[in-house]
Formats: C-alpha cells, sequence, structure tokens
C-alpha cells in the first residue's frame, strides 16, 4: 500500500500549503528520505566570558536562581564548565567543549498511509502515530 509524506520546516498540526514532499511504497521508504536531509556541524571547543547580571537577569539566570546552582568555579553553565569567577570584573569564564550540531531539512514529518498518521517524525526521530 501506498504512503504520504507529509513535511515541513515549521510544525502545522493541520497541514499546510506546500507540506506534500511524497508518495512511496512503504514506510521506510519515507522515513529514508526525511533521514538523509541530516546534516552535522562540528562545532569546535570554545572559552566565551559572561558577565555575572546578565546571567543573572537572564531566563537561564532565572534558571540557575530557581534551582540554587552557584556560578562558582567548576559549575556546569550553559553547556560547559566555569573555570573562572573575576569578582572585580563580575563576570564568568565557562570552556565550552566541542560538540556536533546535527539538523535536518524539516521540523516535522507524517507518514500518512490508509487515510490514518501511522508515524510522525519529531525532536529527530521517528515515533509511532
Amino acid at each position: 500500500m501506498t504512503v504520504w509524506l507529509f513535511a515541513g520546516d515549521s510544525y502545522y498540526p493541520s497541514g499546510g500549503w506546500d507540506d506534500f514532499v511524497g508518495e512511496y511504497r512503504k514506510p521506510s521508504k519515507a522515513k529514508a528520505r526525511v533521514d538523509e536531509t541530516r546534516t552535522e556541524t562540528r562545532v569546535p571547543a570554545r572559552v566565551s566570558s559572561h558577565s555575572i547580571p546578565d546571567v543573572i537577569a537572564s531566563s537561564t539566570g532565572s534558571f540557575l536562581t530557581d534551582r540554587r546552582i552557584e556560578l562558582v568555579v567548576g559549575a556546569k553553565y550553559g553547556g560547559g564548565i566555569i573555570t573562572e569567577k573575576d569578582a572585580v570584573a563580575d563576570t564568568i569564564t565557562v570552556a565550552y567543549p566541542e560538540r556536533v550540531d546535527v539538523d535536518y531539512e524539516f521540523d516535522w514529518a507524517h507518514i500518512v498511509q490508509g487515510g490514518r498518521i501511522v508515524a510522525t517524525w519529531y525532536d529527530g526521530c521517528w515515533k509511532p502515530a
């Protein structure tokens, strides 16, 4: 039985104007169409300095305050580790490790078979409907 693949670059659960991608003989072929759009970007390790007042004022700062996480050397912050705290300059220095960011052409996808959704793709993986 034929399956249809609907996908888009922004989630719109009721469909949109240009969300039809193609028709396939098997769900596995439709899934492969989405999976083949995977790209990886290497982000090198880096060190950044952050203003402590800006950290506290940001939404992440609220998260830290709510969780009672202190901005101290060795603590985790924003995917990195605080390596230095300068009380005079009121800054923290954070070392971020190298990472690989994964992206896809589509933010979401649905495989439709026999008039009903049989699989949904979001957050980088397929889920049964």
